[in-house]
């Protein structure tokens, strides 16, 4: 008795002989169907695709790297809010308080501000005396007026407002729109004013010391005419986006 193999691997093909004593041969041949074959390469296939197309663990998972989020928005925009047939006009109340900080009208600031008039209803209702009225006055006088060199800077909080509204400072109106939604009353209008400083040595500074070349800064004006409290530091809505370090003039030549 004789056996043989034959084994050739062109797609699964394999082939066996047995041959007896007789000289009568007989064997079993194993080839898969055309159907096979095909499922096999289809299979294949998919787990090619799927290797391609799978995310890798950079992209998802552990290592992947944060995405940017999007940059906070004020409720306003000063410049979507300016005329384009010419310069806004602002309210006449929020112009005259930025111009009485330049001028040092200091009892004028007091009667303007809503929450400081507030505070001498107040003591005079608790007091009943004009003297002590008197002294909570000149107190918000002596508040308005300071100004140290420490406190001349630009923090997240705020900023006391005499400090943007420098004496020598350019201030113009530079929007109008609705005001600041969620103050303590409510608001007629906001008006933006855009400071430009004059010199390194009294501009407003950031909260790194930086002198600020310009900035928008926004003052809410009540239904009854008085200036709101926008901030835990100050008055002032503060455009922080506006802000610029330009010291070129117009004609190149810088400003000291």
């Amino acid at each position: 008795m004789t056996h043989s193999w034959d084994l050739c691997y062109d797609g699964y093909v394999a082939d066996w002989h047995h041959k007896n004593a007789t000289g009568f041969s007989w064997g079993v041949s194993l080839k898969p169907s055309r159907w096979i074959l095909t499922a096999a390469l289809g299979v294949m296939a998919g787990v090619g695709f799927w290797l391609w197309t799978a995310p890798s663990k950079s992209e998802s998972g552990m290592g992947a790297a944060p995405r940017p989020e999007k940059a906070p928005m004020l409720t306003s925009n000063p410049a979507s809010s300016v005329s384009e047939s010419g310069p806004v006009a602002g309210n006449p109340v929020a112009l005259r308080y930025a111009a009485a900080f330049q001028q040092g009208a200091w009892d004028e600031i007091v009667d303007m501000t809503c929450w400081m008039q507030q505070r001498l209803m107040r003591v005079q209702l608790e007091t009943g005396s004009a003297a002590a009225r008197q002294e909570a006055h000149a107190a918000l006088v002596k508040r308005v007026s300071d100004r140290k060199v420490e406190g001349n800077r630009l923090r997240p909080e705020g900023i006391e407002d005499q400090y943007v509204f420098a004496g020598d400072a350019k201030i113009e109106p530079a929007g109008l729109d609705g005001g600041h939604p969620s103050l303590e009353q409510p608001t007629k209008d906001r008006t933006w004013i855009r400071v430009t400083y004059c010199s390194r040595r009294t501009a407003l500074r950031d909260d790194k010391g930086i002198p600020i070349r310009s900035i928008i800064a926004g003052i809410n004006v009540s239904t009854g005419d008085l200036v709101l409290k926008a901030n835990v530091i100050g008055n002032l809505d503060i455009d922080r986006r506006s802000i610029s370090y330009d010291w070129e003039t117009a004609g190149g030549s810088p400003v000291e």
